[in-house]
């Protein structure tokens, strides 16, 4: 048995997303929807190395074969990657049953709404349920509503409570 997991640590301004597998970070900023990951998998490999097309590695009969997850090896290294973070940006963390029976301007029209995350989780969810509905959907968003710099924080002055 085998899984992928994505995830994601936000601190001050930054955003950590790791991941191994086919589950994908997407960033919306300005709207522009921008996959933060590379898919672990073979057919990926292929298309990277231009061993084949792009259409071709959308319709190909083994591009669930994995390179790379969690479960049968004993350790697994993790591709992680930093983002910088502005007011407004978008995090989308998803399996394939999300992204894999829609088009990204699908999802970006999704996730562009100006609703709550949970409701646009749920939105996405539903949608690639009615195109597709062949894998297990799952969808994280995240909002920014705000930043605060590392260097802002830093410059605060804290206060100890009864000294």
């Amino acid at each position: 048995m085998a899984t992928t997991v994505v995830s994601c640590a936000l601190r001050y301004d930054k955003a950590v997303v790791a991941h191994v597998g086919d589950s994908r970070c997407y960033h919306l900023r300005d709207g522009k929807l921008v996959a933060v990951t590379s898919d672990h998998t073979f057919v990926n490999e292929q298309l990277r190395l231009g061993l084949i097309t792009p259409a071709e590695a959308a319709h190909s009969e083994i591009r669930g074969v994995l390179t790379r997850s969690l479960g049968p090896e004993r350790s697994i290294r993790a591709d992680t990657t930093t983002l910088a973070l502005k007011p407004d940006d978008v995090l989308l963390l998803c399996t394939d049953g999300i992204y894999g029976g829609m088009y990204d301007q699908d999802i970006l029209q999704i996730i562009s709404q100006p609703r709550d995350p949970q409701e646009t989780a749920e939105a996405l969810v539903h949608y690639a349920l009615e195109v597709d509905g062949a894998d297990n959907a799952t969808a994280q968003v995240i909002r920014i509503y705000d930043v605060e710099s590392a260097d802002d924080y830093r410059k605060r002055i804290f206060r100890i409570h009864g000294v």
